[in-house]
């Protein structure tokens, strides 16, 4: 994560702050009301992506769908 990004940055843009959902959990900086802000905001992201692939627009950026449901569901099990 950026020195200089601030929270609402990172909220708004996950994908340009971090490589993977993991990343957001592993982020001590962040407490859980943000990192479940971000990872909200990533999965919100990754929908809209299989929306396009779904309709052959997509860019070719991976979807990280699954990935960030795991990471989401790992924050609500208290495992970050």
């Amino acid at each position: 994560m950026s020195a200089q990004a601030t929270e609402q940055d990172i909220i708004d843009d996950p994908t340009s702050h971090f490589d993977t959902p993991a990343a957001v959990l592993a982020d001590t900086s962040l407490n859980f009301e943000t990192k479940r802000k971000v990872l909200e905001t990533w999965r919100l992201d990754a929908v809209r992506l299989q929306a396009s692939e779904g309709e052959n627009m997509a860019g070719g950026e991976p979807n990280r769908l699954g990935e960030v449901d795991r990471a989401l569901r790992e924050l609500e099990e208290g495992g970050a």
